[in-house]
């Protein structure tokens, strides 16, 4: 009973991790020198997946894909 229990909080404390997580990541994609919009992210994300064409400036779309993205991956993958 006692090892269900102690699995059953492990489960949660892993689930409540990975949401904070993910809630950092967005909000990492709006902060920094440029300002963008969670709809421009939510646009950008959109029109990659699907391959539709991106309303938003290409600067936009390259600070969003090209600088940000591969910075908060790579401080995922460190750790920081």
């Amino acid at each position: 009973m006692v090892q269900i229990h102690k699995e059953q909080s492990a489960v949660k404390v892993i689930f409540i991790c990975f949401c904070i997580m993910v809630l950092l990541f967005f909000v990492s994609l709006l902060l920094g020198r440029y300002k963008i919009s969670l709809e421009d992210v939510i646009s950008v994300f959109y029109s990659r997946l699907s391959g539709t064409e991106c309303s938003l400036s290409s600067m936009t779309q390259s600070v969003i894909i090209k600088v940000r993205m591969p910075r908060i991956f790579a401080a995922m993958l460190i750790g920081g």
